[in-house]
């Protein structure tokens, strides 16, 4: 369990850096590609295009430096929990949007790529967070 967790770490840390970095350098994309959920409009919209990426690169260096894990796991977990409800309320609406996650990009794949992807990656995070419960880690004060 030890070594899948520690791949599911990087695999999610190298994920959420990747994915903030591509949204923080088309800040005007990103905003296109959240008003395609319909979901959120104003300062609300250009909020969350400010914010997500940066929270995304944060979480993802926090998951690679394994500082603060705990909080870390809970982040990227929140996090994509919010992405699935995004798309499967856009799925259910029958809206035509490109999904963002990687920046301004064609949506190759799709929702059901996109479902399957996230909720994998949700996955991943249960099991870091089942490794990160056994005990005490590194941002709780133990030497693990």
């Amino acid at each position: 369990m030890r070594l899948a967790a520690v791949g599911c770490r990087w695999l999610l840390g190298a994920l959420f850096l990747v994915a903030g970095c591509a949204k923080a350098l088309d800040p005007g994309g990103f905003v296109r590609d959240i008003d395609g959920y319909r979901m959120l409009e104003g300062p609300l919209l250009v909020g969350a295009a400010f914010f997500i990426p940066f929270f995304e690169v944060a979480v993802g260096t926090a998951l690679v430096l394994r500082w603060p894990y705990r909080g870390a796991v809970l982040a990227a977990g929140g996090m994509l929990t919010m992405f699935l409800v995004a798309l499967v309320q856009a799925w259910a609406r029958g809206l035509d949007i490109n999904c963002g996650c990687f920046g301004d990009g064609p949506g190759l794949f799709g929702y059901p790529w996109w479902v399957a992807r996230d909720a994998a990656m949700l996955l991943a995070c249960a099991v870091c967070w089942t490794e990160a419960t056994k005990g005490p880690g590194p941002d709780e004060g133990g030497a693990r």
